[in-house]
């Protein structure tokens, strides 16, 4: 009996895993920066900053998630408008 394909389908998910983990780190990774700064490698860099510290990372990180989520909306939008009027375009030129 062979087990290579719940082997194969099991290294898969490890894989999938481990590039999932590095997704997260990267997608975070800004936000980290919004409350400790630019190059600060340590592991709990926050432990060791003031209250007005935190609070002034915190209003920079949600000023930063505000922005990005802006900028992703704008460009859903006009991704969404331009498809529909291809769309439309199209439709109009092959039926009409």
């Amino acid at each position: 009996m062979s087990f290579g394909g719940h082997s194969s389908a099991m290294n898969n998910s490890l894989k999938e895993n481990g590039l999932l983990r590095k997704r997260s780190a990267n997608r975070f990774k800004k936000l980290k920066e919004q409350y400790v700064g630019n190059g600060n490698q340590e592991a709990h860099a926050t432990s060791q900053l003031s209250k007005e510290q935190i609070l002034e990372g915190r209003r920079r990180a949600r000023s930063y998630i505000e922005d990005r989520n802006r900028k992703n909306r704008t460009i859903s939008i006009v991704i969404l408008v331009l498809v529909l009027a291809m769309i439309y375009y199209l439709s109009a030129y092959f039926l009409g």
